[in-house]
C-alpha cells in the first residue's frame, strides 16, 4: 500500500471514531489532514521524501483511538450531558411511539390472519371450531410482546445520538444508559401495564428490561429499521381500513351458537363436602339478602370486598354458633357445573358473622387469583354435634383479575 493510501485509511479510521456531530467531525478531520500536509511539506524542505515525512506524520499522531478520544474530550463542554438527556429523551419518544404502533400493526395483522384461518375452518367443521376463547390467554401475551419490541428498539437506537451529543465515547454512554434506563423500563413495565396475565406473559413482560439492555449492549449490530413517522402513520392507517374491511366482512357471515347440556344428577352434599354438609337445601336456616349485596360482575387486582347480611329463622337462632362468611376458589376458566375448584382444601378468606338479634352481618375481604373468576361464597355454622355445615343458599360472584405484572406476582404468591 502506497503510503498516500495509508493517510486516507488513517483519516476514514479517525473519521469513524470520532463521536461527535457531523459538522465538528468533518471539521476535525480536516484540521488533522491540513496538520499531517503541513508536516509533510516541511520535511519535504529538509529533504525527506514525501512517503517517509507522511509515515512519520501518523506516527507522531498515534493510533485513530487515541487521537479520536483526545479531540472527543476537548470537544466535550460541561452543558453537552444536559443536551444529551434532551436527546435521550428526544429519541426515546420518537422511537417508543413508532415502535409501538409498529408493533400492534404487526400484532393486528397476525391476528386478523389467525381469525381469517379460524372462519375457513369454520365452514369446514362448523361453529364449534369458534367456541374457543383465547382473550385469556392474548390479553396479557400481547402487550408483553410489545413492550418487548419496543424496549429492545429504544436501546438499539438511544446509542448513538447520545453518544454524539454528549460527545463521550460508546461505550461509556452505553453504560450510563443500561443503569439508567433499566430501572425506568423495569418501573413502567412492571407497575404500569394492566392486563389478565399468565406466568409466560407475566414473564416476558417482566422480561423487558434485558430487552432493553441487549438493545443496547448490540446498538448499531441489530437488525431493526430506523423508525419513519410516514412509515408508522402509513401503517396504521392501512391495517386501520383493512381490519375495518375484513371485520365487516366476517359480520355478514352469521353464526349460529347451539348449546347442549346434559343434566347429570349429583349430590352437593358430596360435591361440597370440604365446606359442610348442607343442612337444608330448600328450607335453609339463614336467609341472605342477596338483591341488596350483590357484587359482581368487576375487574381488577383487588382486594375484594364482600359486604353480606341475612337473617336467620328463629327456630334455628339457638342451634349454631361460630356463624362465618366463606370465600372459597371457583374452577379455572368457564363455569361448568362446579362451582367450586375440586382441588380446594380451604377458603380464600373467611370473616365471622356478627348478630343482632336474629340479624347477621359480615364484611369480608379476599385476593382474587389470577387464575379465577368464579368465587364460591358460603355461610356456615357449628352444630350442637360440632360439625361445621352450610346454612344458606349457596353464592357465586365472578371478578375477573387485572392488574400489574407486580401484582400478578403478589397475587401467585398469596
Amino acid at each position: 500500500m502506497a503510503d498516500h493510501d495509508l493517510v486516507t485509511a488513517y483519516l476514514e479510521a479517525l473519521d469513524e471514531r470520532l463521536v461527535l456531530p457531523d459538522d465538528e467531525r468533518a471539521a476535525a478531520i480536516e484540521e488533522i489532514e491540513a496538520h499531517i500536509e503541513e508536516s509533510v511539506s516541511a520535511a519535504a524542505q529538509h529533504g525527506v521524501e514525501r512517503e517517509a515525512a507522511e509515515r512519520r506524520a501518523l506516527e507522531r499522531l498515534g493510533a485513530p483511538d487515541r487521537l479520536a478520544s483526545d479531540i472527543t474530550d476537548a470537544h466535550r463542554l460541561p452543558g453537552h450531558a444536559l443536551a444529551a438527556a434532551g436527546t435521550a429523551l428526544r429519541v426515546g419518544v420518537k422511537t417508543g411511539i413508532g415502535a409501538y404502533i409498529l408493533a400492534w400493526a404487526g400484532i393486528l395483522a397476525v391476528a386478523l390472519a389467525f381469525g381469517l384461518v379460524l372462519a375457513g375452518l369454520r365452514t369446514i367443521f362448523g361453529p364449534a371450531m369458534l367456541e374457543a376463547d383465547f382473550s385469556a390467554a392474548t390479553d396479557g401475551l400481547m402487550p408483553a410482546v410489545v413492550a418487548a419490541i419496543v424496549a429492545l428498539a429504544l436501546g438499539n437506537a438511544l446509542v448513538e445520538p447520545v453518544a454524539i451529543t454528549a460527545r463521550r465515547s460508546v461505550g461509556a454512554v452505553r453504560a450510563a444508559l443500561i443503569a439508567v434506563g433499566v430501572p425506568i423500563v423495569a418501573f413502567v413495565v412492571l407497575t404500569m401495564v394492566t392486563a389478565r396475565w399468565d406466568s409466560w406473559a407475566a414473564v416476558l413482560m417482566a422480561s423487558a428490561p434485558i430487552w432493553y439492555a441487549l438493545g443496547v449492549a448490540r446498538s448499531g449490530r441489530l437488525p431493526i429499521p430506523r423508525v419513519s413517522f410516514r412509515r408508522v402513520l402509513l401503517t396504521a392507517i392501512a391495517f386501520i381500513v383493512g381490519s375495518m374491511a375484513l371485520l365487516g366482512a366476517a359480520g355478514g357471515a352469521g353464526s349460529v351458537e347451539t348449546f347442549e347440556g346434559v343434566g347429570e344428577p349429583f349430590d352437593p352434599n358430596v360435591r361440597y363436602a370440604v365446606i359442610g354438609q348442607f343442612v337444608d337445601l330448600e328450607h335453609p336456616p339463614v336467609e341472605m339478602d342477596f338483591a341488596d349485596s350483590a357484587t359482581g360482575p368487576f375487574h381488577g387486582p383487588g382486594p375484594v370486598p364482600l359486604a353480606r347480611t341475612g337473617t336467620i329463622k328463629a327456630s334455628a337462632a339457638g342451634d349454631w354458633t361460630g356463624l362465618r362468611l366463606e370465600v372459597w376458589p371457583g374452577p379455572e376458566g368457564e363455569l361448568n357445573g362446579d362451582e367450586l375448584d375440586p382441588s380446594a382444601t380451604e377458603p380464600l378468606a373467611v370473616a365471622a358473622m356478627e348478630r343482632t338479634g336474629r340479624r347477621l352481618s359480615a364484611l369480608l375481604t379476599f385476593g382474587p387469583l389470577p387464575s379465577r373468576q368464579f368465587y364460591y361464597v358460603a355461610v356456615t355454622g357449628i352444630g350442637a354435634d360440632g360439625v361445621r355445615m352450610q346454612l344458606a343458599w349457596p353464592e357465586v360472584v365472578m371478578w375477573e383479575w387485572r392488574g400489574t405484572v407486580a401484582q400478578w406476582f403478589a397475587s401467585t404468591l398469596r
